[in-house]
């Protein structure tokens, strides 16, 4: 079955990471192929829920920090209802992965703002009106990042100080569009909008093509 294969391949990455001292990961979204979906019947989370607490102890023993990434469909802030719906639903299944782990809110799933809708201001407050509806077990884990083409730092911090939601730095992204904050000002910012149970803050280093506007296609050596 592919959901036991991928927890079975999971859990050996995660056991080579331990033997490099690799101690910070994100789990792929894919785990469960189609879980948000109405054509996903299937009881994966009662059916596998030994293989994912076997997972998170391993995590836990090891000291490890995890994070998700929902994908680029995830957008809590459009202005189609049913693509809220979908997403929140995306958001249900990364969140319960994590809690079948029973892994602790240090533990986070990353998103964007979204788009901008031709009106940046309301599609910020948008945001933050369906943040706000979203269940708890969903928002003691999500956080917010900075994009490379829409949402900067400073609109992060704006829904930062209406929400109380941690913002992730990504550094690249920043390095593409910003307010003008240097690094060291965005890191500063940043680390003050994560409390003690949201863990040490989270920031997203990697590298860049010559053009340093968009991810590289491969490790620098």
């Amino acid at each position: 079955m592919i959901v036991q294969s991928n927890l079975d391949c999971l859990l050996r990455i995660l056991q080579f990471n331990v033997a490099h001292t690799i101690l910070f990961f994100r789990i792929t979204s894919g785990l469960v192929p189609f879980a948000s979906h109405p054509v996903c019947q299937f009881d994966w989370a009662g059916c596998f829920s030994q293989d994912f607490q076997a997972i998170g102890r391993f995590i836990k023993q090891n000291s490890m920090r995890i994070s998700m990434h929902p994908g680029q469909f995830t957008l809590l802030n459009s202005e189609n209802p049913a693509v809220v719906e979908n997403s929140i639903k995306e958001l249900s299944y990364h969140a319960k992965v994590l809690d079948l782990m029973e892994l602790d809110a240090t533990a986070k799933l990353q998103v964007h703002l979204g788009g901008v809708y031709g009106n940046r201001q309301k599609s910020i407050e948008r945001f933050i009106t369906n943040y706000r509806a979203l269940d708890e077990n969903i928002r003691r884990r999500l956080v917010i990042e900075n994009d490379d083409r829409s949402y900067t730092l400073k609109d992060c911090l704006e829904v930062h100080r209406s929400t109380g939601i941690p913002v992730l730095f990504d550094v690249l992204h920043h390095r593409i569009i910003s307010s003008g904050e240097s690094m060291g000002e965005a890191i500063s910012l940043v680390t003050g909008t994560w409390h003690e149970d949201d863990g040490i803050p989270m920031v997203d280093y990697s590298s860049s093509d010559t053009n340093d506007k968009r991810h590289s296609e491969s490790l620098d050596k």
